[in-house]
């Protein structure tokens, strides 16, 4: 009685294609999906950026038409012998300057944010070149 010692070359060959081809597409899809997330992530940071950009300048305006009316008055009132364009210089300095730091904070946030997707792309690069040359 023989015994055949090797099994069908072409069903173990065709089942370990088929698995290589079933990895490769897991990985791909998990590859986009982590792009996916990458892009929401890097989009929802540079929103939020926006919106300190936004509410930096929106607060600056108002608290520098108010100040500019309010207060140099308040001040030219306290201190009668400091000349009311003083006061207005120096309620104007004050909210121009509270106002650029939150644009300047904002500025930072957004380019902190980067909308390319580096650890994606690295990883396709790196899977494309395991696919493609195989050790």
């Amino acid at each position: 009685m023989s015994v055949n010692a090797h099994p069908d070359m072409d069903t173990g060959v065709g089942s370990l294609m088929s698995g290589i081809v079933d990895d490769v597409q897991d990985l791909i899809r998990q590859q986009v999906a982590l792009l996916k997330h990458e892009v929401r992530t890097d989009i929802r940071n540079a929103l939020g950026a926006t919106a300190f950009l936004a509410v930096g300048a929106v607060i600056s305006l108002f608290g520098g038409l108010l100040l500019f009316f309010m207060v140099p008055y308040l001040i030219n009132y306290l201190a009668p012998s400091v000349p009311i364009w003083c006061c207005f210089a120096i309620v104007g300095c004050v909210v121009l300057l509270i106002g650029l730091g939150l644009v300047v904070y904002g500025l930072g946030k957004l380019r902190s944010s980067s909308l390319y997707p580096r650890e994606s792309i690295a990883t396709f690069k790196e899977n494309l070149e395991w696919t493609t040359k195989p050790r």
